[in-house]
């Protein structure tokens, strides 16, 4: 290992030794080129213009305290090492830097052509804000993790282009509470195999769609779990983004942006939407515990799907009518807001759970003879609260509860029907606790028996001929002047 010195003016760093290379700083030229084994420096006495290019065999380290030329050139580099690059210096070097060694990257406040980190095990520590690529909204990879880790350590990186790292070797983002900018435009975030990625700390992506669309693609063709997910945050912006189908997130922050936003992703954390944005097509399926924030905004068809977690609402939510909202196991926890489906679906054996309180499930689909409550399968479903499904009849629909199997006394829910005029048909067999029509003038039909594990109050201006109820507990019938069927 030896040091070199550049003595060589405006010259070109290849191949070629010449008098460019000294071992001291401002010596005599006439040393070898260096190496990927030899320190090279550029001190207040190396002058004119460096121009990186082609046959350069790299270095272990570059320093350039002190130097106020330039660095320039478009060739590739690779550096075993650290890099110090300085306020006072010029640098137009719009080549790849590769570090392939464990190190620390200090660019100075300049702006990198590109950068690659790519060595077993190393650590490639940043000792200031790094920026890499040339321009705002650029295409094409400008930064590459292929294996190593990259440590923010307390800084931000600003990517002006697309970040890769689509391979199956070891590799991690320390984010500490800072982010990775993707300031570039088309598949921003090209992680589509996240197969040996991890990344830690509270920080993560963040994007502005000020950009044309683009896409974000992590661990959807493998890889991807809710252990490396990372964060992302769309923080401005008006242009449409897609985040790749099968793609993994978690915590998702849309505030500030006012995009179409296209998602059909695994939701590992909290979703939070922006006001002024569109959802309809962000389609998420939450597989942890999380905080679902709608801002008033209406998502597509959403699903839990997570032993033993709990998604929560922590304001109303509204599916379109065509969409449905889907528990296949987990917990969803109403926290006092109005959940607003066109179906509600829960059939199925898993342990699951609804914490009503005293808020309502309101199943809203328009199409005719839906099944607007699809629980036939009832099976290790519990709920607590006095809450429970409701019904505007603006279009013939049918719900049914544990009517194949698992319906109870202790676990029917309570059922409303508090509008509208359109038939409504109960499954036979299924189970419900308080079952309520005020307000309604609809048309029941429950063929024998419709399980009735509390109260049953009818409507003065519904019709009950069709309907047969079994009472199962204890309750009152108000039947307001009405006839129930007899004799189902």
């Amino acid at each position: 290992m030896a040091n070199r010195y550049w003595v060589g003016g405006t010259a070109a760093w290849d191949g070629t030794a010449g008098t460019k290379w000294s071992d001291t700083s401002g010596g005599a030229g006439g040393f070898s080129v260096p190496t990927s084994a030899d320190d090279v420096f550029f001190t207040n006495l190396s002058t004119g213009t460096c121009t990186i290019s082609a046959g350069n065999t790299g270095a272990k380290s570059i320093n350039c305290t002190g130097f106020t030329g330039t660095l320039a050139g478009t060739a590739t580099i690779t550096v075993s090492g650290s890099i110090t690059l300085v306020a006072g210096m010029t640098y137009g070097h719009t080549g790849t830097i590769t570090l392939n060694a464990t190190g620390t990257l200090t660019t100075g406040g300049k702006t990198l052509g590109g950068l690659t980190i790519n060595g077993s095990g190393i650590t490639v520590t940043l000792g200031s804000l790094l920026t890499v690529g040339t321009s705002a909204g650029a295409t094409g990879i400008t930064c590459t993790l292929t294996q190593g880790t990259l440590d923010l350590n307390g800084y931000s990186v600003i990517c002006n282009g697309r970040f890769s790292s689509d391979n199956s070797n070891t590799r991690a983002i320390t984010f500490g509470s800072n982010t990775f900018r993707l300031a570039g435009s088309g598949v921003v975030l090209a992680m589509a195999t996240a197969t040996g990625f991890t990344c830690t700390g509270t920080g993560g992506f963040t994007r502005t769609t000020a950009f044309p669309s683009d896409s974000l693609n992590f661990g959807a063709t493998a890889g991807g779990s809710a252990s490396n997910a990372p964060n992302l945050t769309v923080s401005g912006g008006s242009n449409a983004f897609t985040l790749t189908t099968g793609s993994y997130f978690k915590n998702v922050v849309l505030t500030g942006s006012t995009s179409t936003v296209t998602a059909t992703y695994n939701a590992c954390g909290s979703l939070v939407l922006a006001s002024g944005g569109t959802y309809t097509s962000v389609v998420p399926t939450f597989i942890t515990s999380a905080t679902l924030t709608s801002l008033g905004r209406t998502l597509g068809n959403t699903t839990i799907n997570g032993s033993g977690i709990t998604v929560t609402l922590s304001g109303a939510l509204t599916l379109a009518t065509t969409n449905t909202f889907t528990l296949t196991q987990g917990t969803l926890d109403l926290n006092g807001n109005t959940l607003s489906t066109g179906i509600f679906s829960s059939s199925g054996s898993s342990t699951r759970s609804i914490t009503f309180g005293s808020a309502n499930i309101a199943l809203t689909s328009t199409v005719a003879a839906t099944t607007v409550l699809s629980m036939a399968t009832a099976t290790n479903f519990t709920y607590t609260g006095t809450g429970g499904f409701t019904r505007n009849m603006t279009g013939t629909a049918t719900v049914q509860f544990g009517s194949t199997a698992g319906g109870t006394v202790s676990n029917a829910p309570n059922l409303t029907v508090n509008a509208g005029s359109s038939t409504l048909t109960i499954n036979q067999l299924s189970w419900f606790k308080n079952v309520n029509f005020t307000g309604s003038t609809c048309s029941v039909t429950g063929n024998s028996p419709v399980y009735v594990a509390g109260n049953l109050t009818l409507a003065s201006g519904g019709t009950y001929t069709s309907f047969s109820p079994s009472f199962m507990a204890s309750g009152t019938l108000t039947s307001s002047g009405k006839s129930l069927n007899t004799t189902g």
